[in-house]
């Protein structure tokens, strides 16, 4: 090499160990080599002329770390005139030296490529659901309804509808619990709602009503209903008022037995004059039937003919004697005799709104155990032995009562049974009477037509009351009563006890109403005197509201 180049090659080795020096502070090497060899030729300084550096870094220049020298073409070599300046000495290192990255020979810078984006892996979430009722109370709501003078008629089956609604303020936020109650000591009516839990998104809903026929007469009355709202937070009530009509049908009572239920008081005892006992009431009804009369009814098919056994018009004012028909052209009937009966339903009228109509269906010496007539007969069924009747006479009165519920729309209320004296002189009818009794009352509830009460009213133990009569004790000059015989006394303690065994039966005792208060009927004290019906028909009425007052 010219020695004119010497002295500058020696610059370039010694500026590029100052620079490393100064940049990493120590240009050790990565694989435990010192960053300046200590054989580094020193730098020679002489006045010989200006100092010509190669590039540092160029396109085309290649690193030779062996030998400390660069090659780069003639065209690149430039000559530079360096600043006549200090010749700089590196510093001591006073740290300790840190370790540091290696040094990686420059290339050429490569292209770069955009990295793929990787999207992070994120475990599923599942969103919570926030229910309205997990959510912060917020605002409230008000009960309401538009209605008023509400009605409601019993047995209607659509009954009554009226509206309800939850007026919501303040942004309410929750769901409207609602409960529907009726206050009073009988919970009759059947109460309905459309929606019990009115939503966020929802208003109102509508309340239903309903009155079942009951087993006793209604009157007009007023029936509470007590609506509870509550959103779990807050809890609001109302009460709306009901009145109920009761159901526009008459009651009708049908009367069996013997001849003190036909009515055999003395001769000349009704009273029918205006303002007497007796008087005739339009709102008292009765079937108009055809008398009892062997030369009448001659035939099994005549009994069970409830258009033979009508006179027309085939409802009538009820009038004493109530056995014996009102025919066309007469004003009042022609009998003078009366029987409990009309009483009865007199007393009846305190409790209703509607009318009362009597079915009479009795006969006189007449019982389970078979009578003179071979045709008379108080059995459900026949062929029970030659001491018993036939069935014709509950047959009649079925006949009867099913006539009278179809023609009039009414309402089946109850049974008056006074009887027992036509079989207290057999000991097999004494005997049999208990179940006789019995079955005649099943018979009577399961084969009655249907009413308005529908037909959960029907059956075996339904719920149609039955009031029976004791017999009578009465002595006077034509005969003593007040003896029974055993036979006799087994009839009537049947009367008095058959409560105990069947649902929705009592008895009323009469044994007090005997002369001289009471004077006995016609022919003897086996009949009752005209006071003494007026006080039993009274007797029977308390007997009957009894019995259908049990809820």
């Amino acid at each position: 090499m010219n020695s004119q180049f010497k002295q500058p090659v020696k610059v370039v080795k010694f500026v590029l160990a100052v620079a490393c020096m100064l940049v990493i502070s120590g240009c050790g090497d990565s694989q435990g080599g010192a960053a300046v060899s200590a054989d580094a030729t020193p730098v020679e300084t002489s006045n010989a002329g200006p100092a010509i550096i190669a590039p540092v870094s160029s396109p085309n220049a290649t690193s030779e770390a062996s030998t400390g020298r660069s090659e780069s073409s003639p065209a690149e070599q430039v000559q530079v005139t360096p600043p006549s300046v200090a010749t700089p000495t590196p510093a001591p290192i006073s740290n300790p030296p840190v370790e540091p990255p290696p040094i990686v020979a420059e290339e050429p810078a490569p292209v770069v490529q955009p990295e793929p984006v990787i999207e992070p892996v994120v475990a599923e979430t599942i969103p919570v659901v926030v229910r309205p009722e997990d959510a912060p109370y917020q605002g409230t709501f008000n009960l309401e309804t538009p209605n008023n003078n509400l009605q409601l008629i019993e047995g209607d089956e659509t009954g009554l509808l009226f509206s309800i609604s939850i007026a919501r303020q303040g942004g309410h936020n929750r769901p409207v619990d609602i409960a529907l109650a009726q206050t009073g000591a009988v919970a009759d009516l059947q109460l309905s709602i459309t929606q019990s839990s009115v939503g966020l998104n929802e208003n109102s809903a509508i309340v239903g009503a309903t009155l079942p026929v009951a087993m006793a007469p209604r009157s007009v009355e007023v029936k509470d209903i007590v609506i509870t709202a509550t959103d779990g937070f807050r809890q609001q009530s109302m009460t709306v008022a009901v009145t109920t009509q009761p159901v526009p049908a008459p009651d009708i009572y049908l009367l069996i037995g013997q001849s003190n239920m036909e009515g055999t008081s003395e001769n000349g005892g009704k009273i029918s004059t205006p303002g007497g006992p007796d008087e005739v009431n339009p709102r008292i009804q009765q079937l108009n039937v055809l008398q009892n009369s062997e030369s009448l009814f001659t035939t099994p098919e005549q009994f069970r003919d409830p258009g033979f056994n009508v006179a027309s018009p085939t409802f009538i004012n009820a009038e004493d004697p109530l056995h014996e028909p009102l025919f066309p052209g007469r004003n009042i009937k022609e009998g003078t005799r009366i029987g409990a009966g009309l009483s009865f339903a007199k007393a009846m009228l305190d409790s209703t709104d509607q009318n009362v109509v009597l079915v009479p269906a009795a006969w006189s010496a007449s019982g389970f155990c078979r009578s003179e007539n071979p045709l008379l007969g108080w059995n459900t069924t026949s062929g029970k032995g030659a001491d018993f009747g036939t069935t014709l006479l509950l047959e009649r009165a079925l006949a009867r009562l099913n006539m009278t519920l179809l023609e009039s729309g009414g309402i089946f209320r109850g049974v008056l049974w006074h009887q027992g004296e036509a079989d207290s002189n057999n000991d097999a009818c004494s005997n049999g009477y208990r179940e006789n009794l019995s079955s005649l009352i099943r018979y009577i509830r399961s084969n009655a037509r249907p009413d308005r009460r529908g037909s959960s009213a029907r059956g075996d133990n339904a719920d149609i009351p039955f009031v029976i009569g004791t017999m009578s004790r009465g002595d006077d000059a034509r005969g003593m009563f007040s003896i029974f015989s055993a036979e006799k006394q087994r009839v009537d303690d049947v009367h008095r006890t058959l409560q105990d065994s069947m649902n929705h039966v009592t008895h009323v005792s009469v044994d007090d109403l005997i002369p001289p208060a009471f004077p006995c009927g016609e022919s003897s004290c086996v009949h009752f005197g005209s006071q003494a019906y007026r006080e039993m028909g009274f007797r029977m009425h308390l007997g009957m509201k009894r019995l259908q007052n049990v809820q």
